[in-house]
């Protein structure tokens, strides 16, 4: 089989590119042999952020420049990349499983009559088809799927970006769509206050959950997350309880996490929770009930009393200055 031609579409937000961009050049460049991988990006004029995603580890970027693409709307996103996928005819469309992407995949698949995978955590080419693993049942199941080329995907994000090879990619203009009279249109962008730390950016991740008990014994979680230079997060009872902000919660109605370690404390596992950990590289859990959920989705599970454990791990992480997680290979 000759060699794939796949078009990845970029992310980014308030200038900056979004780390699921380098995680989908990474796993598109692994999807066959000699792939040749391009870029799209959607800017407005003069954004630059075209300029920083030169070395993302794709052969080539392609550029769409125009004021209706200065920020994501949705109407005007997807009319440009199903055009740009019209014209180039790609063996692969890759979009992120995120709030971009699950709009923007569908949509390119059915005007151009694509088959389409979404949340995927494996893509490969097996006897000229795609053979795709995706996440159903929010997180709980994975599931296999072949589909003919062309075809559609959208990846679920998996913990940090691999590196890429020190290349500079070629820069292309591409011909716009008429984006004129568009019946959508972006009022305003409200960014999260993430206070102290933002749980998605973090490479370490202390959660909590109902196991904490009283919102007084927080201040231990917080105590290991600071010790390990991570930041705190939990599951949904706390924030419905009130102890813990919204911006805090892991999981399908929260937000997910590409941790390099997240330590669950006292978080049992909902399937709603552990769809928020999909993209960390390393669970910890410890929690008393041998049988919880979150044991099925750990690396490392510790079965005992968070208030035995926890205050054990923070004296080592002391005794180690910090370095007990900095230090794991996962």
């Amino acid at each position: 089989m000759t060699a794939l031609d796949i078009l990845v579409v970029a992310e980014h937000r308030a200038a900056e590119v979004e780390p699921v961009t380098h995680q989908l050049v990474a796993l598109a460049r692994a999807v066959s042999p000699g792939a040749r991988v391009s870029l799209l990006a959607l800017q407005g004029p003069g954004a630059g952020v075209a300029a920083a995603l030169t070395r993302a580890g794709a052969h080539r970027l392609l550029v769409c420049e125009h004021e209706a693409l200065a920020s994501y709307n949705p109407e005007a996103y997807c009319r440009t990349v199903e055009d740009v996928a019209r014209r180039l005819s790609p063996d692969l469309l890759v979009c992120g499983h995120t709030f971009q992407g699950m709009e923007v995949g569908p949509w390119v698949a059915a005007r151009l009559g694509r088959p389409l995978a979404s949340n995927c955590v494996e893509v490969c080419v097996r006897d000229g088809r795609l053979a795709a693993e995706r996440l159903v049942y929010g997180g709980a199941w994975q599931v296999g799927l072949s589909l003919a080329l062309p075809a559609v995907v959208t990846l679920a994000r998996r913990g940090a970006p691999a590196k890429q090879e020190a290349h500079e990619a070629d820069i292309e203009r591409v011909e716009l769509p008429d984006l004129d009279g568009l019946a959508t249109e972006v009022v305003d962008s409200i960014a999260p206050q993430m206070g102290e730390g933002d749980i998605t950016r973090s490479d370490v991740v202390v959660g909590v959950g109902r196991g904490i008990r009283d919102p007084a014994n927080l201040a231990l979680i917080e105590e290991l997350a600071h010790v390990l230079g991570g930041v705190v997060a939990c599951s949904r009872p706390l924030v419905d309880l009130e102890w813990m902000p919204h911006e805090r919660q892991v999981g399908a109605s929260g937000r997910e996490i590409n941790a390099r370690v997240y330590l669950a404390c006292g978080i049992s596992g909902a399937a709603q929770h552990l769809a928020g950990i999909g993209g960390v590289q390393t669970v910890i859990a410890i929690n008393k009930d041998a049988s919880a959920p979150i044991f099925g989705m750990s690396h490392v599970g510790v079965v005992g009393d968070l208030f035995e454990v926890v205050p054990a791990l923070i004296a080592e992480a002391r005794k180690r200055r910090g370095s007990l997680v900095s230090t794991h290979e996962g």
